[in-house]
């Protein structure tokens, strides 16, 4: 094996622990965003499936006044329309609220015919189906009797009728409130239906026509701007085609899949939970930038002098470029992947449940080809490497003489606190070189900073959005929608917190490893163990301090933004205690890392500081 070959597995070996760093921040930020990002397509397929074979108008007529339909063209017959069946309802007052009941053809319809769960279709004039329960429609069972007033339609009087069976229709796969026809705030408590079959011989039971459902010849993607874009023409086309042979306007309503609840509903519900999974990946993608820029310029700092002797030797640029290029495209790229393949089946089966208790879901298929999480997954590797190499060129630019030479210490200059002689001569010595080593490392500082407040405000917004959906409780209507989104929020905050502790872990176990023989040189002064463990994550804790509190006013700010553009939710919305809850997480998680690491700081061995890199 070449000599250069050896050495580039040597810093493999040598920097477990900044591999480990950047590979577990990317595994944590792909997990979440590539799952997010999987959410919408595939429960859409799941909800559309209800669809599948059932033959959902694209358009139902309702006509608003008794209308001759001898006039009418025979909608069968029109090219691009693949069936129209007509069919009767009414909204019956009961109770408190509506019944909506149906008359249809389950021998001949085509048309959002709804599937049998228990008992048998009706078989007399007698017998009547419910659609099966839900959060806001009562829940019936085979052989209970139903008493309804059909007599507005039927001329007949109020009568009890039996439930023969539960059936569910692909009109209505939600749990949200369904409006009435009859008022306008009014809601349906129970839908029902009879069978026409079940009136042979008796016809003149059977009420007039209602309306007719109209499925249209065209490509059946629901939720797609083509397809809504074809249906509405078709309305406008129909609307004027009746308003000719009617010769007045107004005389029906034209209803497309939007105005159906359950659909619009779930329509924008995915529209909001497709924007979440479009928002979080940039602020992920930034902190893995941060701390990958972070790990890379740690590391060629530690081996200038080897860099040096690779030029002197006569290693091409190309060559020393490509060792560092390996090191960041393994350590991100084998993150990527890997939380790529754990996010994609994991976050849709977590949240899968808060779905189904709003919306009737079939069962779901993750396909693996996530064009989201492939583009997120894409977009962290590009940024890391970009990074990399802009970090390793600029060190590149040195002549080999100047990279042998170690680079001398800063000098020492004066920090603001110095000149402000109230504060600093009553500041403990220990933290007046805490204070003096952040401001000489004005750079790594500065990106612990950026990384800790970009953790303070990914934990935020999540507590943020888990308000914003607690506020909806009140809201009959999104109730539902709004707790299943807080499901939704509490996923984001683990992940976040998860992100936090990582975040601040790696960050300190790279400080750690870079002032080892400084630390050493502490022990031979004499300082113990909790003396130096306490000398370096001083250093952290005040960073993180700052950072978190910065980010409670910058995460406010982004977070307005966000509700804006999710149209859910406000600032206004968010309480006081996610903003404390937000700290506190940050500084338990700095905490547990001086907890975590303190026996690294114990294993450092005092004799490393006689070494020197000469």
């Amino acid at each position: 094996m070449k000599a250069f070959t050896k050495t580039v597995f040597r810093t493999f070996s040598s920097n477990k622990g900044r591999f480990l760093a950047n590979f577990l921040v990317v595994l944590l930020s792909l997990s979440i965003t590539a799952g997010l990002g999987a959410l919408p397509s595939v429960y859409k397929t799941s909800f559309l499936n209800n669809y599948e074979g059932k033959n959902v108008p694209d358009l139902t007529m309702k006509f608003l006044k008794e209308i001759d339909l001898a006039g009418f063209p025979s909608f069968d017959e029109i090219e691009g329309i693949q069936s129209a069946e007509t069919f009767s309802s009414i909204d019956i007052p009961q109770e408190d609220a509506y019944s909506r009941v149906y008359w249809l053809d389950f021998e001949k319809g085509k048309n959002a015919i709804p599937s049998l769960i228990e008992g048998h279709l009706p078989s007399n004039e007698n017998e009547i189906v419910a659609e099966k329960g839900s959060l806001h429609r009562k829940q019936y069972h085979v052989g209970d009797l139903i008493s309804l007033d059909t007599s507005l339609l039927t001329g007949g009087k109020a009568r009890e009728y039996r439930v023969s069976g539960i059936v569910e229709s692909p009109l209505y796969l939600s749990v949200a409130k369904e409006r009435a026809f009859a008022e306008e705030e009014a809601y349906l408590n129970s839908i029902f239906y009879f069978s026409t079959n079940a009136f042979l011989g008796k016809e003149e039971l059977l009420p007039p026509i209602t309306g007719v459902s109209i499925v249209l010849d065209i490509e059946h993607d629901y939720m797609s701007d083509s397809y809504q874009k074809e249906v509405n023409s078709w309305k406008d086309s129909i609307l004027f085609t009746l308003e000719k042979i009617t010769k007045e306007k107004n005389s029906v309503s034209l209803l497309t899949l939007e105005e159906n609840t359950s659909y619009a509903l779930f329509k924008n519900y995915n529209e909001k939970v497709g924007q979440i999974a479009t928002i979080f990946p940039l602020f992920f993608i930034v902190v893995c930038g941060l701390i990958n820029l972070l790990t890379v310029t740690r590391l060629i700092k530690d081996e200038r002098s080897e860099i040096g002797c690779y030029r002197s030797l006569g290693i091409d640029k190309g060559h020393i470029l490509g060792k560092y290029v390996l090191f960041s495209f393994l350590s991100v790229g084998l993150g990527a992947v890997a939380g790529y393949l754990i996010g994609t089946p994991f976050i849709p089966k977590v949240v899968f449940p808060a779905y189904n208790s709003v919306f009737s879901m079939r069962p779901y298929v993750v396909n693996l080809a996530n064009i989201a999480g492939l583009a997120i997954a894409a977009i962290t590797v590009f940024v890391a490497l970009s990074i990399t190499i802009i970090a390793t060129l600029l060190y590149l630019k040195e002549t080999p003489a100047s990279l042998l030479k170690e680079k001398a210490p800063k000098a020492g200059k004066k920090i603001l606190l110095e000149r402000i002689p109230f504060l600093w001569n009553r500041t403990p010595f220990s933290y007046k070189n805490s204070f003096r080593n952040i401001f000489r490392h004005k750079k790594n500082s500065f990106l612990t900073a950026l990384s800790v407040l970009g953790s303070t405000i990914l934990v935020l917004i999540g507590f943020s959005l888990l308000n914003a959906s607690d506020a909806l409780q009140n809201d009959d209507i999104f109730a539902n929608v709004a707790s299943s989104m807080g499901v939704i929020s509490i996923v984001i905050i683990v992940f976040a917190i998860l992100m936090s502790v990582t975040v601040i872990y790696s960050l300190a176990n790279m400080n750690i490893q870079d002032r080892k023989r400084e630390l050493a040189t502490l022990k031979v002064l004499g300082y113990h163990n909790k003396e130096c463990s306490a000398y370096t994550f001083r250093e952290v804790m005040l960073i993180s301090t700052f950072s978190s509190l910065l980010g409670l006013p910058i995460g406010a700010f982004l977070i307005a933004w966000v509700f804006s553009y999710l149209g859910f939710g406000s600032i206004s919305d968010v309480k006081w205690y996610s903003y404390l809850l937000s700290f506190l997480i940050v500084m338990f998680a700095t905490i547990l890392v001086n907890r975590l690491l303190f026996p690294k700081i114990k294993a450092i061995d005092m004799n490393s500081s006689l070494k020197s890199v000469e």
